[in-house]
């Protein structure tokens, strides 16, 4: 971000903004790290924003010093910047004890916008996230096997005509925020078509990044499900937990500390890949049967031919096939979710899906009562429960990654890579 000169951020792209292949930029840095005075500034100023943003109304400068710790000549140069950024405005004065009345700070929706993409091998889906969390418009395209040429061409017509419609100024946009499954076109999937392996090949991430002139931020599906998550669904009430992704595939993340944790290559949480039957590891794996994508098999054999989101209507219809699928995921994802226990001790579990919530709520309640009939082999079993934002999460949790680059407090923001 710089200033344009008006007060307004506005986003510089660069060819090396987009990360390339299954590269991502990482939010803590490894090895010995140090911080510079202008990485401490900027790191106090975005915690100042998120404090406004926290507080969810109206705060005053000195309810800010008291929460962040800083003094209070600390507070007001940096709400002064964040004013003239347009990020923030004063709101009505209240009267205190003694002295002025003391002005109001509100966060400014329209300080700033991203635009949050998540494509999968049944959906395309895009949001666009303002700095308040609002979601301003959000656009599902149900396709399966979408190539990369008609996953930007969506994107881009999409982008035009929402920002034209809600006229909002594309110059506050400060980024893309991509979602996408690892190892995309390269696990195979029921009817997957040998074209499709040309995701493999392709950089979306520049595709996307040189069609609407703005940064790219990428990072799998469940990473960015999870990050939106911590940020603004139920996971602001825990610091560590997993979070379980259903979708055509099958994916997980792990957050401890309120921090995303990647592995060491960027793989933590890989569920779907693990062996279903563990005395036949070379078999299926768990998203063989964990999967929107076995659920629409088994819907089709039955004569069902409608998307899963037509399902939503009339999932009565085919609750016998539903019911059945319900039964033998919770079966296989339970060995997953106690080994998950026992290594991790998350203080909760999350699971997200593309599913009517009846489904979903079956398959919680259904994982919850297998691990309870095993005892206490494991202690402290994390509650498993559904996660916020529903068919959105991925899309709406893509979106925050440009905001974490640019504004959210971070360990990155704040460490100094001497690499």
């Amino acid at each position: 971000m710089n200033d344009s000169g008006n007060g307004k951020m506005v986003a510089t792209v660069s060819k090396d903004d987009g990360m390339r292949g299954n590269d991502r930029q990482p939010r803590l840095t490894v090895g010995l790290s140090g911080s510079n005075l202008v990485r401490v500034s900027d790191f106090n100023q975005r915690v100042v924003l998120q404090a406004i943003r926290v507080a969810g109304g109206e705060v005053s400068r000195s309810e800010l010093a008291a929460a962040t710790g800083l003094t209070f000549p600390t507070i007001a140069n940096i709400t002064r910047r964040l004013i003239d950024e347009g990020l923030i405005h004063e709101t009505a004065r209240i009267k205190g004890p003694r002295g002025s009345p003391a002005s109001r700070l509100a966060i400014d929706p329209d300080g700033c916008f991203s635009l949050g993409v998540n494509i999968d091998r049944d959906h395309v889906a895009v949001v666009i996230l303002d700095l308040a969390g609002g979601v301003r418009a959000r656009s599902v395209k149900e396709v399966d096997f979408p190539s990369p040429e008609m996953v930007v061409d969506f994107v881009q017509e999409w982008y035009a005509e929402t920002t034209d419609a809600l006229k909002l100024d594309r110059e506050r946009f400060i980024g893309i925020g991509l979602a996408i499954p690892d190892d995309i076109g390269t696990i195979a999937l029921p009817k997957m078509p040998d074209a499709y392996g040309v995701w493999a090949t392709t950089n979306v991430s520049l595709m996307l990044q040189d069609g609407l002139s703005l940064p790219v931020l990428r990072d799998n599906d469940a990473a960015a499900a999870a990050i939106g998550e911590a940020q603004f669904g139920n996971g602001r009430q825990f610091t560590d937990f997993f979070y379980v992704l259903i979708s055509a595939g099958l994916g997980g993340a792990v957050v401890v500390d309120n921090e995303y944790v990647r592995g060491g290559n960027g793989r933590a949480g890989e569920l779907g890949l693990l062996p279903a039957n563990f005395n036949h590891p070379a078999g299926p794996t768990v998203q063989d049967c964990v999967s929107l994508s076995e659920l629409r098999l088994r819907l089709e054999k039955a004569g069902y031919t409608g998307s899963v989101a037509e399902l939503r209507a009339d999932v009565e219809r085919h609750n016998p096939v539903v019911r059945a699928w319900s039964l033998e995921a919770a079966k296989t994802l339970t060995l997953p979710i106690m080994t998950v226990n026992a290594l991790l001790n998350p203080t909760a579990i999350f699971i997200g899906a593309r599913l009517p919530s009846c489904l979903l709520d079956s398959l919680i309640l259904e994982l919850n009562r297998n691990i309870a009939a095993l005892g206490s082999s494991v202690p402290n079993m994390a509650l498993i429960q559904r996660a916020s934002h529903d068919e959105d999460a991925v899309a709406i949790g893509a979106a925050i990654l440009p905001f974490i680059a640019h504004t959210l407090p971070s360990h990155a923001a704040l460490m100094k890579n001497l690499s």
